[in-house]
């Protein structure tokens, strides 16, 4: 009797110390003066790319591989950076479990998502120089003024 509960208690803490219920604890702190959507948006992260990997595990001892292998896969869909802030967010959490003394280390910091994710090349948008800009501007005025003569 006294192994069955003490085996209870054990998972009742695996389950206060998984990975999900101190990502779940982070957030709410976390949220506090940021916007619906950028919180929403992590929430999501959080549901489709990290939480199924590391969910149910204890926050102790999820490691760096565990880490990486979650950032490859998620990088291996064509979502690189998906896979970085993916990685950020697990970094958080783990800072939050430290600073709550559900864990001793966080394994997100030992390397750098440069050291596992494949470089991607940064496109420069299109701009307008300043010489350009008198003449793009009368062209804006002139559809403008198009528009508003071809509106009934």
């Amino acid at each position: 009797m006294a192994e069955r509960k003490a085996k209870k208690i054990a998972d009742q803490a695996a389950g206060e110390n998984s990975f999900a219920s101190l990502t779940q604890r982070w957030l709410e702190h976390w949220q506090q003066g940021k916007s619906s959507r950028h919180v929403d948006s992590v929430r999501r992260r959080i549901a489709a790319d990290i939480l199924p990997r590391l969910g149910q595990r204890p926050i102790a001892e999820i490691d760096a591989s565990e880490l990486v292998a979650m950032t490859k896969a998620i990088e291996q869909r064509g979502a690189g950076d998906i896979a970085k802030r993916a990685l950020q967010v697990a970094a958080q959490v783990f800072r939050y479990a430290i600073a709550h003394g559900y864990a001793t280390r966080n394994p997100a910091i030992e390397f750098r998502p440069s050291d596992i994710l494949k470089a991607t090349r940064k496109t420069n948008y299109a701009r307008v120089d300043a010489k350009e800009l008198p003449d793009l501007l009368k062209k804006l005025r002139s559809i403008k003024e198009r528009m508003l003569l071809d509106s009934p």
